[in-house]
């Protein structure tokens, strides 16, 4: 491929260092003829470090014996410390330690001298891709890594030993360790119930993942969490498991919300079914929606038969208007002083009452529901 068939944005830029110039001029033609930009052919590493800045290469291709105080490898050294450069080292067969000195500087390649141009280009190329995609591998780590340690949750990484390898700050403070402590200890030392573990990561190995598994967990002090425990399965290139990552969330303060919701709930259930007055649960629009029994025996029907019945079917004609007008104004949230209301029982008789109406609203201030408390007065002097 020639240079005229690559768009020039497109085009690579080659620091070529090579001592020798009849072989560096060989070079040279080979990468330009393929559509590369290549450097003059640089004989020294004090010159490729000067040249370097300016150019802003793609990559380097380097030869390891060079003219000068710097060979080959001490330049690529220092490349390397300033520059994110892949380097590619051009070179005829040397001794072991030269090479063994070369590999600590990572190279992309190597390319033997006398290059044959298929091999040049090949190399090139490849060193190309390779430092394309370490890149990107690079960009997607710091990504992760960003994530992982500014997280609001408790996220973790561990092998099947089981050994938690990374945990991100949420996660050691949510269990008091040290980043140091949580690599030491055996995962199973972090469960209340070891056989819970062990459970988990059954459903792992045999799904895949869980997701919210409820487990109680340990902190260093030994205090005891509610967690719910989300966690994927970690396998290696050839589909073998080599370990778990996961989230966990403490909901210790949650199950206590929900805990003291619900001995409030069966407070008010007790109050509720107890009660000395009729009690009755209506609908924004005035449809019956619970009661208790001493509200079945004040009207006269039965629970299925109230039911089915609006709140209108209990009052007596005259004043209908007058249960309309309070409804309406209690679902405004007008306050509505206690009141007197006649109500008809099934057998057609009538009973005196003093009705209390209240509402019930979410947190948010909606209106779930009207509560009616209704005292029978017919006992009582007018």
């Amino acid at each position: 491929m020639t240079a005229s068939k690559i768009q020039k944005e497109e085009r690579k830029k080659i620091l070529l260092v090579e001592d020798e110039v009849i072989v560096g001029s060989d070079i040279k033609q080979i990468l330009e003829y393929r559509g590369f930009i290549v450097s003059d052919v640089i004989s020294t590493g004090e010159e490729a470090l000067r040249k370097i800045e300016k150019f802003k290469p793609d990559l380097a291709l380097m030869d390891i014996k060079l003219a000068g105080d710097m060979d080959g490898i001490e330049t690529a050294q220092n490349i390397r410390k300033k520059y994110d450069v892949p380097i590619v080292y051009l070179t005829a067969l040397g001794d072991e330690k030269t090479f063994q000195r070369a590999r600590q500087t990572e190279p992309f390649g190597y390319i033997y001298k006398p290059a044959e141009e298929k091999d040049l280009v090949a190399t090139v190329e490849t060193a190309l891709y390779k430092h394309k995609i370490q890149k990107k591998l690079t960009a997607s780590e710091r990504k992760f890594r960003l994530l992982f340690e500014m997280s609001k949750e408790a996220i973790y990484i561990s092998d099947k030993e089981p050994k938690i390898l990374e945990a991100n700050p949420v996660f050691l403070e949510m269990f008091g360790y040290s980043r140091d402590e949580i690599r030491r200890i055996d995962v199973t030392e972090l469960y209340k119930e070891p056989d819970k573990r062990k459970k988990i990561q059954k459903q792992i190995e045999s799904k895949g993942f869980v997701k919210d598994y409820p487990a109680k967990l340990k902190k260093k002090d030994g205090s005891v969490m509610d967690c719910l425990i989300t966690a994927t399965i970690r396998r290696d290139s050839s589909e073998k498991t080599i370990g778990y990552q996961g989230i966990i969330r403490d909901i210790t303060e949650q199950k206590k919300i929900q805990q003291k919701i619900k001995e409030s709930e069966q407070k008010y259930r007790a109050l509720f079914e107890y009660s000395n007055d009729a009690v009755f649960l209506m609908s924004p629009q005035g449809e019956q929606l619970e009661f208790n029994q001493k509200a079945a025996e004040l009207v006269g029907y039965s629970k299925e038969e109230l039911m089915r019945m609006s709140f209108r079917d209990l009052i007596a004609e005259s004043e209908k208007k007058n249960a309309e007008n309070k409804l309406e104004a209690i679902r405004k949230k007008k306050s509505i002083p206690v009141y007197r209301r006649t109500v008809r029982r099934k057998d057609g008789s009538t009973v005196p009452v003093e009705v209390n109406l209240s509402l019930i609203s979410d947190s948010e201030g909606r209106l779930l529901f009207i509560q009616s408390l209704v005292r029978d007065i017919s006992n009582k002097g007018s």
